[in-house]
């Protein structure tokens, strides 16, 4: 029967290798996170000056008296429908980062589980 306390350090070297990358992989997880959370800031921003565009043209057919409601109720429902789509995509990458970081925690669980179980800690 092998003695558990003759563990190689080369498992031990194992063993820290793959705790550090799953550590690198949270913290990559969190950087892009935060990047995607960037990028929504962003796109809200530019969906907000869209808005803001087609008020303005309203504003201005109305003081010239010139007609671009059609225009403009197209491009509203155009705005709209790109900010739905936007809001579904954004569902879909959160729900998808979700399950990343319940597979990741997992993992570390199951590391941490190991090395609880490992005789020199």
């Amino acid at each position: 029967m092998p003695d558990k306390n003759d563990i190689s350090s080369e498992q031990r070297a194992e063993y820290k290798a793959k705790i550090m990358r799953k550590e690198r992989d949270l913290e990559d997880f969190k950087k892009l996170r935060k990047s995607l959370g960037q990028t929504d800031i962003s796109f809200i921003g530019t969906v907000n000056a869209g808005y803001g565009n087609l008020r303005e043209l309203q504003e201005r057919d109305r003081r010239w008296d010139k007609t671009l409601d059609k225009e403009i109720t197209l491009d509203s429902r155009k705005a709209s429908e790109v900010d739905k789509l936007v809001h579904e995509q954004n569902a879909r990458i959160e729900e998808y980062f979700a399950q990343v970081k319940k597979q990741t925690l997992n993992k570390i669980d199951e590391l941490e589980k190991e090395r609880r179980d490992l005789p020199w800690d």
